[in-house]
């Protein structure tokens, strides 16, 4: 059983966040907190404590409340669904998370990871023991694949408030996009295809039935599906000029003939505006998305001051 199969993707949610437990690190990083007006020099020297006691500590994130504080695993372990971030990847998605649940305080986000693991429980018949294994697949334990999730919902509440719920396209722009990137959809046929063994029926008539549709009853018949004309191989190109219902020999098989039929046939034609308006909003929203999430994460790296280790 995979552990992707059922993660969530969500843009920017590259995530990951280790937990801080023991006593000893909490007081250590408040200590850490109150010297944060000295310098960096002087704030690393006071650091090497937490360094010794946690996987190696590559920075910390001084906030109004506990500090946050990355490691080097956080850096190296690859989100749930098996994505790799950079450093600077995951300093945004803490910073976005502590924004989410400290600074902005969404609601919310804690119901969707139940809700979400609820789910693959009741998908995969799992127990908290088999869920903790699938988390293990990934590289986390059961608490750390709960505390992922969470994170990628909370940032996702954040990310609706803050980029999506602002990003406005006009009907102008929609319009102007369809008017200058007109899509042309190629014809497509709906065909199906048959089979009729040669011990029923001769040669003969085989080409009374393609001429009359005689003896047509005898022929099993597939699924009919869809096909556009610009996947039509060569030797395939004849059912372009079929009319409804007729049917072509389309093999001579070893037992029995192959026979096609055409079903229905959609001319070749331009996607009207109000066919083309949902994929041409998606298209239109991606860059002004892009553009706001960039301001946002440059002033988020302002917000806060990060010590490098």
């Amino acid at each position: 059983m995979n552990l992707k199969k059922f993660l969530i993707s969500f843009v920017g949610a590259c995530l990951v966040h280790f937990v801080l437990s023991a006593d000893s690190l909490s007081s250590t990083a408040k200590e850490n907190k109150i010297k944060k007006t000295t310098s960096t020099k002087e704030t690393k020297k006071n650091s090497n404590v937490i360094t010794n006691l946690v996987n190696k500590i590559v920075m910390i994130v001084y906030t109004d409340d506990e500090p946050i504080i990355i490691t080097q695993l956080d850096i190296q372990r690859k989100t749930l669904d098996g994505k790799v971030r950079t450093a600077d990847e995951v300093l945004k998605d803490h910073l976005k998370y502590y924004e989410a649940t400290h600074y902005y305080k969404m609601s919310g986000y804690e119901e969707d990871t139940e809700k979400h693991i609820s789910v693959i429980k009741a998908e995969y018949n799992l127990d908290d023991t088999g869920l903790g294994l699938l988390f293990k697949e990934s590289g986390y334990t059961l608490e750390e694949g709960k505390e992922e999730l969470r994170m990628v919902y909370a940032i996702r509440r954040l990310m609706q408030e803050l980029i999506i719920n602002r990003i406005v396209v006009s009907e102008k722009e929609i319009r102007d996009e369809y008017n200058n990137n007109r899509i042309t959809v190629s014809a497509s046929y709906k065909v199906r295809k048959g089979l009729i063994s040669k011990k029923i029926i001769t040669e003969n008539q085989l080409k009374e039935l393609l001429k009359t549709g005689k003896n047509k009853e005898d022929i099993v018949w597939s699924m009919p599906y869809w096909i556009a004309e610009n996947e039509l191989a060569d030797h395939k190109k004849y059912i372009t000029q079929m009319t409804i219902d007729q049917i072509e020999l389309s093999d001579d098989l070893e037992d029995a003939y192959e026979v096609v039929q055409l079903v229905k046939h959609t001319p070749e034609h331009v996607k009207t505006f109000e066919e083309c308006y949902n994929e041409i909003l998606q298209k239109l929203r991606y860059p002004k998305y892009d553009e706001l999430m960039k301001s946002y994460e440059k002033d988020l790296l302002k917000k806060y001051e990060v010590v490098h280790y």
